[in-house]
């Protein structure tokens, strides 16, 4: 399990790499601006600092995955091991029983937590749609993103955000469109809290094995490698192996 480790996170960084940009010139989006909009820079989700939830879909497609977020620090419950995430270094620490590995990338479930600093954020409300909907019992706040930037690489991504009202706003559920890539997908999340988690949470060991960040080219290679050896990726969360 801890080769299969080290395969997802070589995965992880091809899907970061290649999700967030595309190669060439900024693509242009066809649909016109939605009125009323607001312009911010930097995550427009970084002022949930401290919260717990169940993830399921996102970059990783993750399924009912235990996520923590203290400040700078994101963990994720595996069913052999948990991994910490330090989203200003940034670098995760996969953890199992007997061995841990330290990895300069942020684990994909830290997204879009993690990686929108670069950009600027336009805020809108769709005056297509109710402003109000109801989403797992929440009544929320519909509003739609447009997050771009010129540098590194230019990059737009769109998103549909169901904001909670009772969770002063948490984005319960998000609809992804990267207009440079093309790819689409839904996360959501349950069973939010947020109250501070457990610092000890965050906890992992001091000395790790380190893993070097890959070349696109050969995380490319270790994600078809993979695919052939592990028919279904483990997806049991809330568990926590290493007390």
């Amino acid at each position: 399990m801890f080769q299969y480790f080290l395969s997802w996170m070589l995965s992880t960084a091809l899907i970061l790499s290649l999700s967030l940009v595309a190669p060439g010139g900024e693509a242009q989006d066809k649909h016109a601006s939605q009125s009323g909009t607001v312009q911010s820079s930097g995550n427009p989700f970084d002022r949930f600092e401290h919260f717990s939830a169940t993830l399921s879909g996102g970059l990783g497609r993750d399924h009912d995955r235990k996520i923590f977020r203290s400040e700078k620090l994101m963990r994720l419950d595996f069913a052999d091991h948990y991994r910490v995430t330090d989203m200003e270094e940034p670098a995760t620490w996969g953890v199992f029983q007997d061995r841990c590995a330290k990895f300069p990338m942020p684990d994909a479930g830290t997204w879009p937590f993690f990686g929108l600093r670069e950009y600027q954020a336009e805020h809108s409300v769709n005056p297509a749609i109710p402003e109000k909907e109801t989403v797992d019992g929440h009544v929320c706040r519909v509003e739609h993103l447009t997050l771009a930037r010129k540098k590194p690489a230019p990059s737009t991504i769109k998103m549909k955000v169901w904001e909670a009202d009772d969770l002063q706003g948490f984005p319960i559920k998000i609809e992804v469109n990267n207009i440079q890539t093309g790819r689409q997908y839904s996360i959501t999340y349950t069973n939010v809290s947020l109250e501070r988690p457990d610092a000890k949470l965050f906890d992992h060991p001091t000395k790790c094995d380190s893993i070097s960040k890959p070349q696109p080219k050969e995380a490319a290679r270790s994600t078809r490698k993979h695919a052939k050896a592990v028919a279904k990726p483990s997806t049991t969360s809330g568990q926590n192996p290493a007390k």
